[in-house]
C-alpha cells in the first residue's frame, strides 16, 4: 500500500512528515519550548514515541521557522572499524560527532575535534543552529567501561553553548533515567531545568480504563503513568549533619529513589527540619560507584573528581582516618 501511514517498528523519520497524524498539541508545546530554552530536556516512558515526534513534526516545524536543525545525533555510537579506542579522547563526543559530520568525512579527522571546535565550522550560515542528541540515556547504558568521559562531554557541551551564543541544545532520553542524568545538571546552563514530559496517550486510555477517549469530562480525574508511585512509606526529619546520601544509606534505599520521589534539585542539599519521604518498597541502598585508589591521590582529589565531599566519602567506607588511604583500596563514592 502505497499510501499507507504506518512506517513499521521504526521511527518515524523526517520524509515521513506528509505520514505523521496527530499529536499536534504535543508538537506545539514543544516546538514553544525548544524556541524558548536554550537547553531543553524532553523525556518520556520507553517507547512513547519520542523520536517520531521529534524527526516528523517538530524538526520540520523548526525548520520552517528558519533555524538550523543539525543532523539528529547520538553519543553511544560503536567505533568505525580502524578506529584505535586508545585514540578516541571523549567516546560520547566522538560518537555526537560521527552523527554530525557528512558522509564524506574520515573518521580520523574528527579524533583531535571537540564539540566546540566541530559545531564553530558546521554552525557558520545566519539561522540559529539547533543541536539535537536523542536517546541521551546511552550516556549512562552504553560504553561503560568510559563513563567518566561522561563529566567531561557535559563540559565540552557547556562550552559550545557558551561560545556560540545563538546555539540551542534538546535533550531526548528515557525518563527511567533522569535520575542519573541529575547529578550532572549543574553543568549546563539554567540547570536543566526546562524540561519537557511526553505521555502517550495510549497509555492514560489504558491506565484509566477509558472506553471513549474523547468523551471527558470537566473535572475528571486521570491517572498519568509514570508519576511518582503511590507507595507506604515514613517521613524522616532532617537532622544536622545529615545529607541525601547518609539518609539513604540508614534505611537502606536508593538515594536516587529519594532525590526522585522528594523533587530534590542538584546539588541535593537538604536542611535541618526537612522533611523527606522514606518509600517503604524502594530499591536497597546501591554500592555506589566503585573507585580505585591511584598514586598520588588523596581523599580531597578524589572527592573533588567525582564532585562530592571528603566527609561523604569517608563516612560511606567507614574511614576514621582521611589520611590514610592506600594505594589499590576500593572506595565506594557517594555521587
Amino acid at each position: 500500500m502505497q499510501n499507507n501511514p504506518y512506517v513499521g517498528p521504526r521511527p518515524y523519520e523526517r520524509s515521513d512528515r506528509e505520514k505523521f497524524f496527530g499529536r499536534g498539541r504535543e508538537a506545539r508545546d514543544l516546538l514553544a519550548l525548544m524556541l524558548a530554552e536554550r537547553v531543553l530536556l524532553f523525556y518520556a516512558q520507553s517507547g512513547a514515541g519520542k523520536t517520531s515526534l521529534l524527526n516528523a513534526r517538530v524538526i520540520p516545524l523548526l525548520e520552517d521557522k528558519g533555524l538550523d536543525v543539525l543532523p539528529v545525533t547520538r553519543v553511544g555510537g560503536d567505533l568505525p572499524p580502524g578506529v584505535d579506542p586508545d585514540r578516541v579522547p571523549n567516546i560520547f563526543v566522538f560518537s555526537a560527532l560521527m552523527g554530525l559530520a557528512n558522509t564524506d568525512v574520515t573518521p580520523e579527522t574528527l579524533l583531535d575535534q571537540t564539540l566546540l571546535s566541530f559545531l564553530k565550522t558546521r554552525c557558520c550560515t545566519d539561522k540559529p543552529p539547533l543541536l539535537v542528541l536523542d536517546q541521551f540515556e546511552e550516556l549512562f547504558t552504553t560504553h561503560r567501561e568510559r563513563w567518566r568521559e561522561a563529566h567531561d562531554f557535559c563540559v565540552q557541551l557547556r562550552q559550545a553553548l557558551e561560545n556560540i551564543p545563538n546555539l540551542g541544545v534538546t535533550l531526548a532520553m528515557r525518563e527511567d533515567h533522569i535520575a542519573e542524568l541529575d547529578p550532572y545538571a549543574p553543568l549546563l546552563p539554567g540547570r536543566l531545568q526546562a524540561r519537557f514530559r511526553k505521555v502517550d496517550p495510549q497509555a492514560i486510555i489504558k491506565a484509566n480504563r477509558l472506553t471513549n477517549p474523547d468523551d471527558l469530562k470537566p473535572g475528571q480525574q486521570l491517572i498519568i503513568p509514570g508519576g511518582a508511585p503511590a507507595v507506604s512509606q515514613v517521613v524522616h526529619v532532617v537532622k544536622e549533619g545529615e545529607w541525601v546520601w547518609k539518609i539513604a544509606r540508614y534505611y537502606n534505599v536508593d538515594p536516587q529513589t529519594l532525590i526522585v520521589l522528594n523533587k530534590l534539585l542538584p546539588p541535593y542539599d537538604v536542611k535541618p527540619g526537612q522533611q523527606l519521604i522514606i518509600p517503604a518498597d524502594a530499591p536497597a541502598f546501591p554500592k555506589g560507584v566503585e573507585h580505585v585508589v591511584a598514586s598520588n591521590e588523596t581523599l580531597y582529589s578524589i572527592a573533588r573528581h567525582y564532585g562530592t565531599t571528603v566527609e561523604k566519602i569517608a563516612a560511606a567506607n567507614d574511614i576514621k582516618d582521611p589520611n590514610q588511604i592506600k594505594i589499590g583500596q576500593k572506595l565506594t563514592i557517594p555521587i
